[in-house]
Formats: C-alpha cells, structure tokens, sequence
C-alpha cells in the first residue's frame, strides 16, 4: 500500500491518531497492523465523486495478544487522490472512544448526519455506484 502513498500523505484513524508523510504513515500503519492477528473490512456501499473514494465498511479485528474478536463495526472510509497518489486517507467509527456526542442546547438547530453522504447540490443523497476502476489507484478496494 505505501507505494500508493503521496509523500505529503495524512492519515486519520478510527480511534483518532493522525499522522502526516510517508514515514510517519508507515509507522501508525505499521503498530497498528502489528497487533492483529487477522483483519477484515468489507465494502458495504461506496461512491466516487471527484477524485474522492467515500465508503461504508464493516470492519472485524482479531487480536494477537488475547485473540480477541470485535466484528461488525461500521467504518466510513475517505480517499482522496492527489498528483503524487494517496493524498488524504480517513477513517472514521461512530463507536470511537475518542468521540463524546455533545448535548444538544435547546432550540439550536444542530442536523445529525445519516451515514448517507450528500451531494452540493439541494443535499440529494449520492447514488452512483463507482467503478473501482475509475479511482485510478492499482489494487485499490
């Protein structure tokens, strides 16, 4: 995969840790990868818009430690192509630990997102299906 990678890359994980180069992608990847046994991620639904990979994805860990399994846990992926490759890649759970849903003030007018991404345009759901040729990165899911 790092050879898909812009040397300007940034990566943002589920769990909320950033990093930002090849070097320092490399690394979070790296001790990530490092402490499973096995991983799955399974494509649930996927839109191509401008250079710009969106996808749904149930994700399922085994861990090498313990040989803890969590399974079934909703991904949202976001790629962005670049010149170099791989420009921006990010990971995103609604059950991050890192993430606290903040209370709702009263009388505000706070819109909750669905897990359908919107277009610009009147906020009509995107429906196109995209050609996992089209992204134009070899062996990308």
């Amino acid at each position: 995969m790092m050879a898909l990678v812009a040397p300007d890359c940034r990566l943002l994980t589920a769990d909320g840790r950033r990093a930002v180069g090849t070097e320092a992608v490399r690394a979070l990847l790296g001790g990530f990868l490092a402490t499973l046994y096995s991983t799955t991620h399974r494509v649930t639904a996927e839109w191509h818009v401008d250079g710009v990979w969106i996808a749904e994805v149930d994700a399922g860990y085994e861990f090498k430690q313990d040989r803890l399994r969590l399974g079934n846990l909703p991904r949202a992926f976001v790629a962005r192509r670049g010149p170099d490759g791989l420009s921006d890649l990010r990971c995103t759970s609604q059950r991050a630990p890192h993430r606290r849903r903040r209370p709702q003030r009263a009388g505000s007018d706070v819109r909750r997102t669905t897990g359908c991404p919107r277009s610009d345009r009147g906020g009509q759901p995107i429906t196109a299906r995209a050609d996992r040729s089209a992204i134009g990165w070899p062996g990308w899911p």
